[in-house]
This record gives structure tokens, sequence and C-alpha cells, in this order.
């Protein structure tokens, strides 16, 4: 099984429904397509709010993470351009950008670098 680890970038509405989605569907994938999908990290501009840190993030800490929630989460201290190095136990890495603003490129271009993947909400 291909173990497929996303980097949340941005998590207002597009960005929830990222994860939502991700949570929903993550059995299908493994069960049609062979992938084990997860959601490794979430980060905004200011850096992580989540991260895995030898185990998987639980789901019900990746559905309270919200910019539309009353509790936003704080920064874990480790920076967005960051965030992609710390993400382990995965065959491929791939940030997926819901941000708003040129303030992610530096993520992208190091995801990229590593030979990871980037998907960009068109906003």
């Amino acid at each position: 099984m291909k173990r497929v680890a996303l980097v949340q970038v941005g998590y207002g509405v597009v960005g929830g429904a990222v994860i939502s989605q991700v949570l929903e569907q993550r059995a299908a994938w493994r069960e049609s397509l062979d992938l084990d999908v997860r959601i490794a990290a979430v980060s905004g501009r200011n850096g992580a709010v989540a991260l895995e840190s030898g185990e998987e993030i639980a789901p019900d800490v990746l559905r309270g993470i919200s910019r539309t929630s009353k509790h936003r989460p704080e920064p874990l201290g480790v920076g967005l351009t960051d965030v992609v190095g710390h993400v382990t136990d995965a065959d491929v890495v791939i940030v997926c950008d819901a941000a708003a603003g040129e303030g992610t490129t530096d993520c992208l271009v190091d995801v990229l670098e590593r030979g990871g993947g980037a998907v960009l909400s068109n906003k």
C-alpha cells in the first residue's frame, strides 16, 4: 500500500472542506486504490497548527481545526517553510494549498524539490 501524506495549508472554508473530504474518503481510497492517504500536517501562513509526531493526527483534532471555529489553534513553532521537512513515513508528500496570497511559495517549492506534489485551489 502506498502511503500519501498531505500537508494542508489553509484551514478556512476551503481547507476545512479538504480536511473533511480526506477523512470521509480515506477508507474508500484504501479499499479501491490501495492508497493510505492521511493528513500529516495542517498549517497557516504563521506555521503548523497540527503536525504528526510519531503517530497520525487524530480525526477529532483535524475536525476541530478551522478558522471558522470559535477556538483557533495556536501555531506549534514550526514555520510554514519547515513543515514538509517534518513529515516522515510517507512514499509521497503532497501540499494542498488553500491559503490566499503568495506566502506559501517557499513551502510549495520545498515539496516539489523533495519530489512531492502540490495542489493549489483556484480562489
